[in-house]
């Protein structure tokens, strides 16, 4: 079965600070998730590249078995289907 989400080699960055480090995960689609960590673990950062909201520094994203482009009309209409609602 294909995961919902595949997460390879993945890194964000805000400036030189390294945020979030990620070697692989995958999410299948019926999982229920849950993130837990403390303050400045990379939660929210998840979350925000997880519904494309951000690009990764580095690495690599798959929804559904796609690889998402870093740019374009194709990540832009991948995106429209993700919604994020924070508590």
């Amino acid at each position: 079965m294909i995961p919902l989400y595949r997460l390879e080699n993945l890194t964000f960055r805000y400036g030189r600070r390294t945020a979030l480090a990620i070697g692989a995960l995958e999410i299948p689609a019926e999982a229920l998730l849950c993130v837990t960590g403390a303050n400045g673990a990379g939660k929210s950062t998840l979350l925000q590249l997880l519904a494309l909201l951000q690009v990764p520094s580095s690495g690599r994203v798959w929804v559904d078995g796609r690889p998402v482009p870093p740019r374009g009309r194709a990540r832009r209409e991948l995106r429209r289907s993700i919604t994020l609602v924070h508590q």
